[in-house]
């Protein structure tokens, strides 16, 4: 064959005829050979008057049925048209499918537009089951590769295919749909069981598998899917339930809640066969199942499965959900995101306070005021869920409004605070109560930075449930007291600044200082009640580690330099009572000028020439003094 053809064609800017390849046969020829446009000889599968038995979706699926198989897929459209028993009847028993189709076009009751939009569905239906049934039929399917499937005829059939290069061609690009959802496998096997049993929607089923093997339980083997109508067996990893054994197949078998029937077994023509209560399947029929009952093998495998199914998980779903937005604190619990959480609120507040401080804002779900669990005092702090996200950013908006005389802050709640009834636990903070506290007081240094720390707080002030009337008076006092030590603090630079003492930090000497401190610090163990004294003591515990660590570090360095001074000006205690005099030996100088007196017991270099020497010490110029 050509590929393609040399010709030759008068170029105007040349002003010559010159030489060009003409491809236009080739291209041609590669396009008829990649399209399908004859559903006959080699590809008369593909065609709907091809003899392959096919079932209509619900009919004829299930055992014990009569297997209402058509022909060809002809004859099962045709069928489709009506649901009168008569009119089926004649369809069936028609010789041809091309009696069939003319037989069909006399169907009483059609209208003719409803019926094309129900013909696309009833025919997709038909070919899945005709490549799923047929194994022979699928591979020479897949074997068209990539190729445009085209049904071209000369009846002027241009709905399922096209006539004289018009039409719609329904038909092949269905056939080419089909290919590639069976190209996926497992895919094709759950359009195919959906459209054919009528599965019922994923979300109303919930299915417990319990294994056993030889009588005993598997637990390890045990599992529960949600929100799957169709379940497939087998021994590729894709299937819902992998099954290992060697004598089962690739997909063995598959469990389909069907509409009509219920729970059904299907077998997928598997070579070792599927049971059920030692009772083999035939093929691509559902067997019905009994919830918590029936027992399922596959091939020869010694595992035994049992079903239990809950058709009602959507309604429980939904009866939860209803529940959850009936209840506003199942609804504040589920959105944390549409709260928020208030503090530094009055000591006397209530809900009814809350609700008419953020009143303007919008729908206010619910108000939760917690309070101490044995005083049943409100511990300082509120959260508040409303419906929408603009109420939210309303009421952020009220931060640092007044209530009751008390400046409220208002932030977004967070998700670990928790929305719970009176005397629940609160926020984060509050759930840490004085350990927090503590613990950032220990960070800080001193005793007194921690009593500081915590009465500056306004969350461990109130809302910790070991704080008491007492405890606030001494936060109270406390707090004064800070303030009065930044006045004093204010007043020493000043004087610093105006050429006062250095050392009169507040005009009192330093004993008073210690006793001051030391009532300061009697009064804030005092104020904290008798549970807070073993924190107190993990404040103290931990300054004196700190203490401890830094006498350590000192001691160090004292040795460090003590080592310094003995390694480069020898070590007076050590060469107490010693005579340095038989250390002294005789030498020739480098120089050649003379001999010169060398210690062998320091080991250090003579200094080079120039070199700056290191002061002797007094002790040891007198100890040379001596020796010479």
């Amino acid at each position: 064959m050509a590929s393609a053809v040399d010709r030759r064609v008068f170029d105007p800017d040349k002003k010559a005829s010159v030489r060009v390849l003409d491809d236009s046969a080739a291209t041609a020829r590669r396009l008829v050979e990649s399209r399908i446009t004859a559903f006959t000889g080699e590809y008369d599968f593909l065609s709907t008057l091809s003899k392959s038995r096919v079932v209509l979706p619900g009919e004829g699926v299930m055992e014990g049925e009569g297997f209402q198989a058509y022909p060809t897929v002809e004859h099962a459209l045709q069928a489709s048209k009506s649901s009168d028993p008569t009119y089926r009847q004649s369809i069936l028993s028609s010789k041809d499918a091309l009696e069939a189709k003319r037989r069909g076009a006399k169907a009483p009751n059609v209208d003719k537009q409803a019926w094309k939009l129900k013909s696309l569905v009833v025919m997709e239906a038909l070919l899945r089951d005709k490549f799923r049934r047929h194994k022979g039929l699928r591979q020479q399917l897949m074997n068209t590769g990539t190729k445009q499937l085209v049904y071209e005829n000369e009846h002027n059939d241009q709905f399922w295919g096209t006539c004289k290069g018009k039409g719609h061609n329904h038909l092949g690009q269905l056939l080419e749909r089909v290919r590639a959802d069976e190209k996926e496998g497992l895919l094709g096997i759950l359009l195919w069981a959906k459209q054919v049993f009528n599965a019922t929607s994923d979300s109303k089923v919930r299915l417990d598998v319990s294994v056993t093997r030889e009588g005993h339980p598997l637990p390890e083997a045990d599992l529960t899917l949600e929100r799957k109508a169709i379940v497939t067996f087998g021994k590729l990893a894709e299937n819902d339930v992998p099954v290992a054994h060697p004598s089962t197949s690739r997909f063995h078998a598959m469990v389909v809640v069907s509409q009509p029937y219920g729970p059904l077994l299907v077998d997928l023509e598997a070579a070792n066969g599927s049971f059920l209560d030692e009772r083999r399947l035939e093929p691509f029929k559902g067997a019905a199942l009994h919830s918590g009952v029936s027992e399922v093998a596959l091939g020869t495998s010694s595992r035994r499965y049992t079903f239990t199914f809950d058709l009602a998980a959507a309604a429980k779903r939904s009866l939860a959900l209803y529940e959850v937005l009936e209840d506003p604190l199942k609804l504040a619990a589920a959105r944390p995101e549409l709260g928020v959480f208030m503090n530094n609120l009055p000591k006397d507040v209530t809900e009814e306070m809350v609700r008419d401080f953020v009143a303007d804002c919008g729908t206010v779900l619910s108000v939760a005021v917690p309070r101490h669990r044995t005083s049943q005092e409100p511990r300082g702090f509120a959260i508040v869920m409303f419906g929408t996200e603009a109420a939210v950013v309303s009421a952020l908006k009220l931060d640092r409004d007044l209530m009751g005389g008390s400046e409220v802050r208002v932030r977004r709640r967070k998700k670990d605070e928790e929305h719970g009834p009176s005397g629940g636990v609160g926020p984060r903070e509050a759930r840490v109560g004085n350990t927090g506290s503590r613990s950032r007081a220990s960070e800080r240094g001193s005793p007194r930075n921690a009593s500081l720390a915590m009465s500056s707080d306004p969350l461990s002030s109130t809302d910790s449930p070991s704080m008491t009337d007492a405890a606030a008076t001494a936060s109270a006092r406390l707090q004064q007291r800070a303030r009065e030590s930044k006045s004093g603090e204010d007043e020493r630079r000043r004087g610093r600044e105006g050429g006062g003492r250095r050392h009169s930090r507040s005009g009192s000497s330093s004993a008073e200082r210690r006793e001051r401190r030391r009532g300061g610090r009697e009064e804030e163990v005092d104020g904290r009640c008798g549970r807070d004294r073993a924190g107190w003591r993990e404040v103290r515990s931990a300054s004196r580690s700190r203490e401890r660590v830094r006498g350590r570090e000192r001691e160090r360095s004292h040795r460090h330099r003590a080592e310094h001074r003995d390694r480069h000006y020898g070590s007076p205690r050590r060469e107490r009572g010693r005579d340095r005099s038989s250390d002294r030996v005789w030498e020739p100088s480098r120089s050649g000028r003379g001999e010169r007196g060398s210690d062998r017991s320091r080991s250090r270099e003579r200094p080079r020439r120039g070199a700056r020497k290191s002061p002797t010490p007094p002790r040891r110029r007198a100890e040379r003094r001596s020796s010479s």
